[in-house]
């Protein structure tokens, strides 16, 4: 789901410069479903800090929906609004991907200690 609504969002900013009227419901759809996905993620018996990067996610989810209703009152501040969403979640994906390595080695070697 996380990848449909990213390419919707993707579709909805190109867009915008043939179709602005159009746009502005596609980007609010993409971040709707982008914020469904976040907020089904099961959080339970993850490290602290990946759990702030998985809620820094959903901020960013939040960013994008805000940018689409900037996008449909006309104003220019969505631009705005959608790259620090992109910067945040750029950031995102580095930090959750450092904690799925560290958790996995951690998990390695729990397990080469108990045989």
């Amino acid at each position: 789901m996380t990848f449909i609504a990213a390419i919707v969002i993707l579709a909805a900013t190109v867009l915008f410069m043939f179709y602005k009227e159009v746009s502005p419901w596609m980007l609010g759809a993409g971040g709707i479903l982008l914020m469904i996905a976040r907020m089904t993620r099961r959080l339970d018996e993850m490290p602290l800090r990946l759990k702030r990067a998985l809620r820094l996610e959903l901020f960013s989810a939040l960013l994008i929906t805000a940018a689409a209703v900037f996008m449909y009152l006309g104003m220019r501040e969505w631009v705005a609004l959608l790259l620090s969403a992109a910067i945040l979640q750029l950031y995102a994906s580095f930090i959750i991907g450092k904690e799925l390595k560290k958790n996995a080695k951690g998990e390695a070697e729990k397990g080469k200690q108990n045989k």
